[in-house]
């Protein structure tokens, strides 16, 4: 597929009606679990996606509302600002006092960073449309130039964001958008140290145009998430005269790539399902508000419930001393994770005693959305324990309140503890023990002899 030749085929063209049919279907899409469809979401959240952006890398923004272009576009303009980089901002939608105002709410202080150089806030006819039609030979060496000059300028990088619908406006060469995107990815980011995002609005463009946007770039934001484009076509492929055959051979090889990445996803979570499901201690996760229960059998067992008991169990109910969740709460909140030891009630009411260790899990904002832990009960130990301790003070007792004198002695002879029956018979103090030996004791040492050889 070669890019399209006329300007008009840019622009999106279906009344208003299908839009909401499309955005209907792409929410239906998106409650699929294949959700995404070879493009990998990252995880973290789109201001922490902006930050770990790099010099070379190649985004496309395709936006679907004001909010979400707002959302991406001048946080990456503002942290480019923070770390010290020359950035360049290309206007058409909006204009340079809009963006000004933005970045202002971002924090930014416009004046400032416009006086020193290192923000520049262009129109498309500064740079890309420049003497009246676009060239993308000429804008890639425009990017290079500015590039060479913000480095001699002593910026550790450029960083470019454009607002592309300057396409829509029939400039000559504006059928070559494609061609340029693709041949950034040859020709100036291996290259150069710049980081940029191109911004298309997907209900302003063509599906076909939206569709070759995806195919050029390595990186994609949409709405709060970066995906890792397996979609994106090499510059070589893209361009080439058989693209065409490429571009289903590339399509061919993400099949299997998405088939291979799902049995690999499919038995990681089938490892752990079986360690989740076989361990013998209580593995559980919840909500921060005690319902939401997900327990493994073991848990189960240790607290006596079955799985529909779970639908209407709270965590507070477990709690044999109620104030203890609220200690526990205050301290997960705090420091994100609690090992202790805690009394719980099972469901017959008996109390067991558990070590538990549970961690916090956060969204991208840091809000807690779940405690996950793991309980082992350690009731027997406990007693055991406890049985000991009752068992050496019942005998401790035996042995200082006796009438008769009693001492323990090691074989050497040292002496190690004596009762006071002994120490009054013999006539010694508890501080002179250190310094007796069982041969003092004797009135004929050789007795002593005797005694071991016994």
């Amino acid at each position: 597929m070669k890019p399209e030749k006329t300007p008009d085929n840019a622009r999106r063209r279906s009344p208003r009606s299908s839009r909401s049919e499309t955005r209907a279907s792409d929410t239906a899409k998106s409650a699929s679990p294949h959700t995404g469809q070879g493009i990998e979401p990252s995880p973290l959240g789109l201001r922490a996606v902006l930050e770990s952006l790099q010099p070379h890398d190649h985004l496309c923004l395709i936006y679907e509302s004001r909010d979400e272009w707002r959302q991406a576009a001048i946080p990456f303009i503002a942290i480019g600002l923070e770390r010290g980089e020359k950035c360049i901002y290309v206007v058409d939608a909006n204009t340079a006092r809009q963006i000004r105002r933005h970045l202002v709410e971002e924090g930014v202080n416009t004046t400032a960073v416009e006086r020193s150089g290192q923000l520049a806030i262009l129109h498309h006819t500064e740079a890309y449309t420049k003497d009246g039609a676009f060239d993308p030979d000429r804008m890639i060496s425009m990017l290079a130039d500015e590039t060479k000059k913000a480095l001699a300028d002593g910026y550790p990088a450029l960083r470019v964001t454009g607002e592309m619908t300057w396409v829509l406006r029939g400039h000559p060469g504006s059928d070559r958008v494609l061609e340029y995107e693709a041949k950034l990815n040859r020709d100036f980011f291996p290259r150069y140290p710049c980081v940029a995002i191109c911004q298309y609005n997907r209900w302003e463009f063509s599906p076909e145009i939206i569709k070759g946007v995806v195919l050029t770039h390595p990186l994609l934001i949409r709405g709060s998430r970066l995906y890792h484009n397996f979609y994106y076509v090499p510059p070589e492929e893209y361009l080439s005269d058989t693209q065409a055959e490429r571009e289903v051979q590339h399509w061919l090889n993400n099949l299997e790539r998405e088939r291979a990445q799902y049995e690999a996803l499919r038995e990681r979570e089938e490892r752990y399902r079986l360690l989740f499901e076989q361990s013998l201690d209580a593995i559980w996760s919840l909500n921060p508000d005690g319902t939401g229960h997900e327990v493994n059998q073991a848990w189960l067992d240790m607290f006596g419930y079955n799985h529909e008991d779970l639908a209407t169990l709270n965590a507070a109910d477990l709690y044999a001393n109620p104030a203890d969740r609220e200690d526990f709460l205050r301290r997960i909140e705090a420091t994100g994770q609690v090992r202790d030891e805690v009394r719980f009630k099972r469901k017959d009411g008996s109390i067991i005693v558990c070590q538990r260790a549970v961690v916090a899990r956060r969204d991208t904002s840091g809000r807690i959305v779940a405690f996950q832990g793991v309980n082992r009960d350690i009731t027997d130990r406990i007693r055991a324990e406890d049985q000991l301790r009752r068992s050496e003070e019942k005998y401790r007792n035996l042995f200082e309140q006796s009438t008769d004198a009693i001492t323990l002695v090691a074989p050497d002879g040292a002496s190690l503890e004596a009762n006071d029956a002994w120490l009054a018979l013999f006539g010694y103090t508890p501080e002179d023990l250190p310094y007796i030996t069982a041969y003092q004791i004797y009135a004929d040492p050789s007795e002593r002899e005797k005694f071991l050889q016994q």
